[in-house]
């Protein structure tokens, strides 16, 4: 029987699904996927095959595929008319509303750069990341657009989701989608950037990590990857007809719930979103709409599991939970192991809003055999074991990565070294089949928001 290392080297070998190839980026050696679509707007135009089947899906209402590029058509022109070009920072701030995915591929289907603005923040917090970002366009929801109330004179245009009455000189979402357009033309390339997100500021204000189309490309081609080899490990494969459903927790403006957006939406999954977590609700959704996966924080899950078996649901179409975003406990995975007789595979993944997510992985039966690892590296990234003064050492000490998926600002060049204190993989210099262990974090950082 292959191992998994035995199916990664097939599968990302040359004339394989997931080739890889070497390439110099910002002057640095990488790996790169060979058959990778070179943008995010690319990976939409796939979702036309998806046509009429469930995409989005709150409380009582259902977006399809077809629907929703429809929307996506009509924003990124009326955008494109506002005067919005290719590089331009357009802010996203409201909760997790099927119109974040909306405005998330408007933008990218026309190069502009999305700013995610955490919705949790205050007024004067919002207007710090618009004018650090350098945003000239705003779509909100009302709760946020109250908080900027009076700030917003500086912004070309203010689009308001979900208001029935928009105040005076703020664009109704619903008027600007319900035209009927075609897509509008762009030229984007992989280097092109296509998001802000904000870090959370550990001394002084949020820093803003700029990320290009290749490293959520390179993000999205991991996860597609990962996927493939643990279809080929169980010998299965899903019914021609089979519809993958997920349950999104993570806000959107988090590195986490925008990886769930974009996989979601090129892999032609159904996403439920909720307003707030709630975790009765999030089992009578997987129960109701067949999910098949969710990811979240680990309170998150332990709620989850808890609510199941209070309510005696088993929500037997669940195949995957993954937790991460904060330490996930070893008794945590063996709940999920036991609870559901190894039916559902656990996962995690270790990364940052720098690297554009997970660089180092642990799913399914490796996990359960090692529920204290976050796992292995992913193929494209390399770890690497080193001391106080950067020597290669074996044993704990800091632990830096090298990846196609790090970003571009928060580095001084896409991919340079990253210091974390605490890791332990277990092998000297650069590693990519050793094991992880997370034991404490502290980062150090370079980056910036705006960039001009």
């Amino acid at each position: 029987m292959p191992t998994r290392d035995d199916v990664l080297n097939q599968l990302t070998a040359p004339g394989g699904e997931f080739a890889l190839e070497g390439a110099e980026i910002g002057g640095v050696p990488m790996r790169v996927y060979r058959n990778a679509p070179p943008s995010l707007r690319d990976f939409l135009l796939i979702t036309k095959s998806f046509a009429n089947k469930p995409f989005l899906i709150y409380d009582k209402d259902m977006l399809t595929f077809d629907q929703h590029l429809s929307q996506v058509a009509a924003l990124a022109s009326h955008l494109k008319s506002v005067g919005v070009k290719k590089g331009d920072r357009v802010a996203i701030a409201m909760r997790n509303y099927p119109e974040w995915v909306t405005s998330f591929w408007a933008c990218q289907a026309i190069g502009a750069v999305v700013v995610a603005l955490n919705a949790w923040w205050t007024g004067p917090e919002l207007q710090y990341g618009i004018d650090d970002s350098g945003a000239v366009v705003l779509i909100a929801d009302p709760e946020r657009l109250e908080r900027l109330e009076g700030r917003l004179g500086q912004l070309r245009e203010s689009i308001v989701v979900r208001a029935d009455s928009p105040p005076r000189a703020v664009r109704s979402f619903a008027e600007i989608v319900a035209k009927v357009v075609d897509l509008p033309s762009a030229d984007v390339s992989p280097e092109d950037n296509a998001t802000i997100l904000y870090t959370s500021g550990t001394t002084g204000r949020p820093k803003g990590a700029v990320a290009t189309h290749r490293n959520h490309i390179t993000n999205i081609m991991n996860t597609l990857l990962g996927g493939a080899v643990s279809r080929t490990l169980a010998g299965v494969a899903p019914p021609a007809d089979f519809q993958p459903g997920a349950l999104q927790t993570f806000p959107f403006f988090h590195i986490g719930g925008l990886t769930g957006l974009y996989v979601a939406t090129v892999t032609g999954t159904k996403l439920a979103l909720m307003y707030r977590w709630d975790p009765a609700a999030a089992v009578e959704l997987i129960v109701t709409h067949g999910l098949n996966s969710l990811s979240g924080v680990p309170y998150v899950v332990r709620q989850l599991l808890e609510s199941a078996k209070s309510s005696n649901q088993s929500m037997p179409t669940l195949l995957g939970i993954a937790s991460g975003g904060a330490p996930v406990p070893p008794d945590l995975i063996r709940t999920i192991g036991g609870r559901f007789e190894a039916r559902v595979a656990p996962g995690n993944g270790y990364g940052l809003t720098e690297t554009t997510s997970a660089v180092i992985t642990n799913t399914g039966q490796d996990y359960l055999e090692r529920p204290d690892s976050v796992g292995k590296p992913v193929v494209t990234a390399d770890a690497r074991v080193v001391d106080e003064g950067l020597r290669d050492v074996s044993a704990r000490s800091e632990k830096s990565a090298r990846s196609g998926s790090a970003d571009r600002t928060s580095f001084p060049a896409i991919g340079e070294t990253r210091r974390q204190r605490g890791n332990r993989l277990g092998a000297a210099g650069f590693a990519r089949v050793t094991w992880a262990f997370v034991t404490k974090k502290d980062f150090t950082t370079s980056s910036t928001g705006r960039r001009t």
